[in-house]
């Protein structure tokens, strides 16, 4: 009786210990919005926009594409895709990303075909 009192006692430590390093080491940075995750949303965003968003190929993500301005972010970038013809055509774009209240609004400020 008392070896299972003795395992039980050491078991409510050890969550004890991970409930307080969790807490410590919890820096709530994942709550955060940040500028992959803009630049994901407007991707999304383009992708719902296209003729044929099976056949979108975004750019890559760079750091410089995405500006910032508290919880507002634009996104400057492009998309290869096909047109209503079935040719790879490029579009330059612009979208506007806010994070207000765990929600996510987008906005296509410029879409134009090359």
């Amino acid at each position: 009786m008392k070896g299972c009192l003795n395992v039980v006692g050491i078991i409510f430590l050890l969550f004890v210990i991970m409930f307080v390093l969790a807490s410590v080491f919890d820096t709530g940075e994942e709550d955060k919005p940040d500028k992959i995750g803009a630049f994901l949303y407007a991707e999304k965003a383009v992708e719902n926009h296209l003729k044929a968003p099976s056949s979108a190929e975004f750019a890559s993500y760079n750091n410089s594409l995405v500006t910032q301005d508290q919880d507002t972010f634009y996104v400057q970038s492009y998309v290869d895709s096909q047109n209503s013809f079935g040719a790879m055509v490029r579009s330059n774009f612009e979208v506007r990303v806010i994070f207000v209240d765990e929600k996510i609004q987008t906005r296509i400020l410029k879409f134009e075909q090359r």
